[in-house]
């Protein structure tokens, strides 16, 4: 029987070298939580890496790792998310292997200064939306959305090294259960009148405070504190508890869907990231070429401005192309902003469909 030393949260400590399974040996302690300890592990068949999660089967409060398998094993397939190998029960202990992830968010973070540029942050939003929107799909919301929740894909896999990845469902819930007359379609489940808290105070919505039941919506608040907190410190983050603020967000896609059983206007909240901003393309060109123009009289730059105009067309006659004299920049700013596209799991078709129906 494996040596393992059991503690109250869950965690399990596994001495390096150790065979689990039979196949797969620990390599070193990665991290632990509230949910359990994370390993580095090596399959002694392949010698392919992976992670490993385990959990004490003693825990307080049960285990929630079987919650976890079955997340996976219902997002399996799908991109930018951790993928399921391999789960099973030991007498002291459960675990679950999966693919091996890189850094998380908040590493990066720390690594590179508490304020990041706009379009990292646009890349960021991008892709959690679409990581969030994936596990809507699938009837389950993910309630801990932060930082610490969020990794990029391993380094040895190219296609998914630039992504984040969402992870740790230990506090998921499914919001979409079978009917109960209609065992092959969904139905919303009944919300309770009062719930026990679940998240990080820093991240979690208004409505969990309240201690109200957490929808959908309430991911995509947890979405926007994170956001937020990419380009400066959040007004509460000092506070010892958590505080009611006031948030001027009328027009926001997110305020429109408050209720719990609503669903979130993801393609609404998208939209807006379809545009990438200035600093992804650098400085605007020609900002004090302009700035010098717009100097002097509106009426001489009006004349000048359509003389260029006029002059542009002619050149464009005489030539038979469309080469203007910001042409070369203006298609390398197309270049800059399709490959911009291509780096995002963006598609607001994807945001604007509806498996779950509700």
């Amino acid at each position: 029987m494996t040596e393992v030393k059991q503690i109250d949260t869950g965690t399990v400590e596994l001495a390096r070298g150790k065979t689990v399974g039979g196949t797969w040996q620990v390599v070193r302690k990665l991290g632990e939580g509230g949910c359990g300890s994370v390993y580095l592990v090596k399959n002694l068949e392949d010698d392919s890496e992976a992670a490993m999660k385990a959990e004490s089967n003693t825990a307080a409060g049960g285990c929630v790792l079987k919650l976890e398998v079955a997340i996976l094993k219902k997002l399996s397939g799908k991109p930018h998310v951790a993928q399921f190998l391999f789960a099973a029960r030991l007498m002291d202990f459960s675990y679950v292997i999966m693919t091996l992830l890189g850094e998380s968010l908040n590493k990066l973070v720390k690594r590179v200064g508490r304020q990041i540029t706009v379009s990292s942050q646009v890349r960021i939003a991008a892709n959690t939306l679409f990581c969030l929107k994936q596990m809507h799909d699938i009837g389950f919301i993910h309630r801990d959305l932060k930082p610490a929740n969020m990794a990029l894909g391993y380094k040895s896999n190219s296609e998914e090294c630039r992504f984040l990845h969402i992870l740790d469902f230990g506090l998921a819930r499914q919001y979409a259960v079978p009917h109960s007359e209609q065992p092959s379609k969904l139905m919303m489940r009944r919300p309770r009148e009062r719930s026990l808290f679940r998240g990080t105070t820093r991240y979690c919505s208004i409505r969990m405070h309240d201690r109200s039941e957490q929808g959908r919506v309430d991911d995509l608040w947890s979405m926007l504190y994170l956001l937020a907190e990419l380009r400066g410190p959040l007004p509460w983050a000092n506070q010892c508890f958590a505080q009611k603020s006031t948030l001027t967000l009328s027009v926001s896609p997110i305020q429109k869907s408050l209720e719990f059983a609503k669903k979130p206007k993801s393609r609404e909240v998208g939209e807006p990231l379809k545009d990438s901003p200035d600093d992804v393309n650098g400085p605007k060109r020609n900002s004090d070429e302009k700035m010098s123009k717009e100097k002097g009289s509106k009426e001489k730059g009006s004349k000048e401005k359509m003389s260029r105009e006029k002059g542009s067309k002619e050149l464009s006659k005489e030539t038979g192309s469309a080469e203007g004299p910001n042409f070369s920049a203006e298609k390398a700013d197309d270049e800059t902003r399709k490959e911009y596209f291509r780096l995002l799991p963006f598609d607001l078709d994807f945001f604007a469909s509806d498996p779950i129906g509700f």
